[in-house]
């Protein structure tokens, strides 16, 4: 059975938790729905950010690339913080990915951006539902989180207010068991979330339509 492989970048640390397993169930939707027969997904590589190095974004990106050279595509990941996805693009995403197409030698041509407004989690805080059953009670009010999945992204800290919910289910005075706690509640939230919620988000419609395109583009889906 013919594989998908890919790879994933991330910005720190928290990124791993649930972003690549948001990635495969990304790709397991399209194959689902719109692919041209049956694939294995493999699940992404992931790559630690400091373990590309570089002088610069250009120099890391194609560092990335040739790391990854045998997979269908990298997908890296920028938060937008209080930018616009645009100047994500211009200022990182698009200087990298150009100097690794003008660059010569084995390297995987195929980077797609994934690119949360603000910071990922408020991706994580977009279905009330899975949190609500993940965190065991009715966590969530008005005050905390916008009435839908359309203004999660309006969220002025969405990595305190995710910590903030798993300290109040989970209650404990230590750091590295909140932590662990952390990084379960995130992954399982990424497991269990409904993505047709979760592409209510604008900018993760908009990363779901450049996987899409790109497996196109290598003949994996129409």
């Amino acid at each position: 059975m013919p594989q998908i492989v890919t790879a994933f970048w991330g910005e720190g640390s928290s990124d791993y938790r649930s972003l690549p397993i948001l990635l495969e169930r990304v790709i397991e939707k399209v194959v689902s729905e719109h692919g041209r027969g049956e694939y294995e997904i493999c699940p992404p590589i992931q790559y630690a950010h400091n373990e590309i190095q570089g002088e610069n974004i250009e120099e890391k990106y194609l560092a990335l690339a040739r790391k990854a050279s045998g997979v269908h595509f990298i997908v890296v990941h920028h938060d937008a913080g209080s930018t616009s996805e645009d100047e994500v693009l211009t200022n990182s995403f698009t200087r990298g990915y150009e100097h690794v197409l003008n660059a010569s030698g084995r390297r995987c041509q195929i980077l797609i951006p994934m690119i949360p407004i603000r910071e990922m989690e408020a991706w994580l805080l977009a279905d009330s539902h899975t949190l609500d059953s993940i965190l065991g009670q009715s966590q969530l009010s008005a005050d905390d989180v916008p009435l839908g999945p359309r203004e999660v992204e309006g969220l002025p800290d969405p990595k305190q207010l995710l910590l903030q919910l798993v300290e109040s289910a989970f209650p404990t005075r230590r750091k590295r068991l909140l932590e662990q706690r952390l990084y379960g509640v995130s992954q399982a939230i990424a497991l269990e979330m409904s993505l047709e919620t979760l592409l209510l988000v604008p900018a993760f419609e908009r990363f779901y339509r450049r996987v899409h395109q790109e497996m196109q583009n290598l003949g994996f889906a129409n």
